[in-house]
């Protein structure tokens, strides 16, 4: 399979209305902030980062770094104008990953999974699928794709699903543990989890 630089965006730019609207990738869990525990697995999976964020960007942009682009579209439209942002405005790019901020337990081989897939099969994009459920916001997209991208958004479409579908993307099983793809979008499900690890840890030691 021939080398490839796979570049990921932490997309962080949504407003978190179901956990009051504060600043999501900031919340504690286990020692680090939820935006710690993602991108230190994409770190390791990935080339470079660059963080999609609109409200608190100013806050990434002196935590982290990493370049951290608002989105050129006004009105939070979603993660999918995050992408476009990213893809616009970082032109060098050729993959893109692209993961959730209140995602933090990713698999650590999702995106050689990814690219491997998309590559064999000669696709621009892919996205996992575990546990029978599509998992559309950790996609891998080709930066190809930006026209279509655009023209989507122009339509005012908004789905990640059915975009991933009109580019003919692959679907990716992956065999992992059950909580990989969790997402935690309130306060309550934040110290579940916590509980949650901090059991698991005690079982293990």
């Amino acid at each position: 399979m021939p080398q490839c630089k796979v570049s990921a965006v932490l997309l962080a730019g949504g407003e978190a209305k179901r956990m009051g609207r504060i600043n999501k990738g900031f919340q504690p869990l286990n020692g680090a902030v939820l935006a710690e525990h993602v991108l230190s697995s994409l770190k390791h999976q990935t080339s470079d980062i660059y963080i999609s964020a609109n409200s608190y960007a100013d806050e990434y942009a002196l935590r982290f770094p990493f370049p951290v682009f608002p989105d050129i579209r006004y009105d939070f439209l979603g993660p999918l104008a995050g992408i476009e942002t990213v893809l616009t405005r970082a032109p060098n790019i050729e993959w893109l990953f692209c993961c959730p901020v209140d995602t933090p337990y990713i698999p650590d081989n999702l995106v050689p999974s990814l690219l491997n897939n998309a590559i064999t099969l000669g696709r621009t994009a892919a996205y996992p699928c575990h546990n029978g459920k599509a998992e559309p916001l950790h996609c891998l997209l080709h930066s190809s794709v930006l026209p279509e991208l655009t023209a989507y958004l122009d339509a005012e479409k908004r789905s990640v699903f059915r975009f991933l579908n009109s580019v003919d993307a692959v679907e990716v099983p992956i065999e992992t543990e059950d909580d990989s793809f969790i997402n935690l979008n309130t306060i309550e499900e934040l110290r579940q989890a916590e509980m949650k690890q901090t059991s698991k840890d005690s079982i293990e030691n």
